[in-house]
């Protein structure tokens, strides 16, 4: 597999305890979104700029255009809405545009009044799919102090550096950058909406299932967080953790906590001599001009 981001390698922090495990069966958890820390992450949906109100007006006036031949109309699947609509187009016999319109608003205020339903009802459905799976997450830094004190114990913790090598084919080659931000994700425009539903330019779903699963919010910023799915398909949800095991290659170092305890720190070095004989191990140390950690080789 071909590395799809050039990083030679990432950091996950953890406690000392599961560093310990982590080294021994050379295995990483990946999670359920529904056990993050963040409320937000993976569950917040979209929001849309438009009211059902204004959904149903921009809809009925495609509808006739497309109906009276006031528009060249190239759906781009045969289902849902572009069947009738292909149909009524191409008929010689249309009723009169007064009788038109009284169909019409009938079905749009149908549209309008279940509008906040069907939008509850989409992110539900999102959430549920993008939900049923498991995740890997992983820095870009291993020097972040606000990490260290709550992934990582109070600074008693370690950090691995986790190669990405091409030759042995491992997740973190597909690793994505999380992005940022203070709003919830639009989903679409008001015109897109209308094409997609007249099938003339259908929504990529894929896009936007990615953009809430590589999104999060901007407090989030400092992590600079790179994340890899998994998603279960046919699997159950289970207790919420999945173990994957990777090969010796990808430990290319441990960074061991400015705070971590001697016995901590022998029980590592210990389980290292066993499992990953190789592994470089580094002790943190603080730095106070500027504040800052710096690592010395043990």
């Amino acid at each position: 597999m071909v590395n799809q981001h050039n990083h030679p390698f990432f950091y996950k922090y953890m406690t000392a305890e599961a560093a310990i495990k982590v080294i021994e069966t050379q295995s990483f958890r990946w999670s359920s979104p529904r056990l993050f820390n963040d409320p937000f992450d993976h569950q917040t949906g979209f929001s849309l700029s438009f009211s059902g109100k204004e959904l149903a007006q921009a809809l009925g006036k495609e509808m006739e255009r497309i109906s009276y031949n006031e528009m060249v109309y190239e759906p781009k699947v045969m289902d849902g809405l572009s069947i009738p609509l292909k149909i009524f187009a191409l008929s010689k016999n249309k009723p009169e545009r007064a009788i038109y319109h009284q169909q019409l608003e009938t079905a749009m205020a149908q549209i309008e009044y279940s509008f906040e339903k069907e939008v509850e009802k989409l992110n539900s459905m999102l959430i549920d799919h993008i939900c049923h799976s498991r995740v890997f997450c992983v820095s870009e830094t291993n020097s972040n102090i606000a990490m260290w004190a709550y992934y990582s114990d109070n600074h008693n913790g370690a950090v691995f550096q986790l190669n990405c090598l091409e030759e042995i084919d491992n997740p973190l080659l597909i690793a994505r950058e999380v992005n940022y931000t203070d709003k919830i994700l639009p989903f679409c425009s008001l015109e897109e909406y209308v094409r997609h539903l007249t099938n003339q330019a259908p929504l990529n779903y894929r896009n936007l299932v990615d953009q809430s699963i590589y999104t999060k919010h901007i407090h989030w910023a400092h992590e600079k967080e790179w994340r890899v799915t998994r998603p279960l398909l046919d699997e159950s949800e289970g207790d919420g953790f999945m173990y994957l095991k990777e090969k010796p290659q990808v430990f290319g170092a441990i960074y061991l906590g400015c705070r971590i305890i001697d016995m901590n720190k022998e029980l590592i070095q210990q389980a290292l001599r066993i499992h990953l004989p190789d592994m470089p191990v580094y002790q943190a140390e603080i730095s106070l001009n500027p504040f800052s950690l710096h690592f010395s080789k043990v």
